[in-house]
């Protein structure tokens, strides 16, 4: 009677641990189709041209600053492929810290031309004595990859695993017929994010991390755009502003790392 009293409860234990298997082995194979389908309706967003309004809001909730709002931006994004796209931006700071501001900014990336024009208050223009800046990216090395059929594809797909790898938790929310959502969490953030059924474009993205605070993300009035017009992505510059071209230093800072790579070589 012990031996199959014995025998039973080992018979159960064996199922128990078979059956927690199966359904992590249900869990991981649904979060790789979960991977996989945003990895494809991203890609499907990105050979589109298309139009957005966006916000964004950080909220603190650490000891030092209790629930404090620390930063909102609202703004548009005009976006024909991954080498033209523009973005106009109003932001401010609430506090605290001392950082209570509000301003704005045009940002324009063409064809690997990074132009920047910056809106700040008088206080800050000490620090930065320029309001328009721009960086030619075309001298960076992987410039020359990212004009290649494909670049962007394999960009996403690179970018979506990693963050995957960094989130152990992500699941189709099947609580949310339409529009697409899916949830993530770990051991020290957890979030949503809800994308358009049709096309892919983030709806929202909200994000909790542990004793830090909340970061939030949405979109509205999306368009998607056959094209757009001529100089959409020309930044526009203000009269008698002088334009300072930063790309001496990203050259300068380049040619130090490889310096820096070359001696790292002898040392070894």
């Amino acid at each position: 009677m012990k031996f199959l009293a014995t025998l039973l409860a080992g018979m159960l234990l064996l199922s128990l641990v078979t059956s927690q298997e199966a359904i992590a082995e249900q869990e991981a194979i649904a979060e790789q189709e979960a991977i996989a389908e945003a990895i494809t309706g991203l890609s499907k967003l990105a050979a589109n041209s298309w139009e957005t309004d966006f916000a964004i809001v950080f909220i603190s909730e650490t000891p030092a600053l209790e629930s404090e709002q620390l930063f909102e931006a609202k703004g548009h994004i005009k976006y024909q492929d991954h080498l033209h796209f523009s973005l106009s931006v109003s932001f401010r700071f609430p506090g605290p810290l001392d950082l209570k501001f509000d301003g704005s900014a045009t940002a324009v990336w063409n064809s690997g031309v990074f132009s920047v024009h910056l809106r700040l208050p008088e206080e800050f223009k000490t620090a930065i004595p320029f309001e328009v800046f721009r960086f030619d990216l075309s001298v960076l090395p992987i410039f020359e990859k990212s004009v290649k059929p494909g670049f962007l594809a394999d960009f996403l797909l690179t970018q979506t695993t990693e963050f995957a790898a960094i989130i152990k938790d992500i699941h189709l929310d099947d609580s949310v017929k339409s529009p697409r959502a899916f949830t993530f969490n770990d051991a020290v953030r957890s979030g949503k994010v809800v994308f358009d059924e049709k096309t892919w474009m983030p709806l929202s993205l909200e994000v909790t991390q542990k004793e830090k605070g909340q970061f939030s993300f949405s979109t509205s009035n999306t368009k998607t755009v056959e094209a757009f017009k001529d100089g959409a992505f020309e930044l526009e510059i203000p009269e008698g502003a002088l334009v300072q071209d930063l790309t001496p230093l990203l050259e300068a800072a380049l040619l130090q790392s490889s310096i820096d790579m070359g001696e790292e070589e002898l040392n070894f």
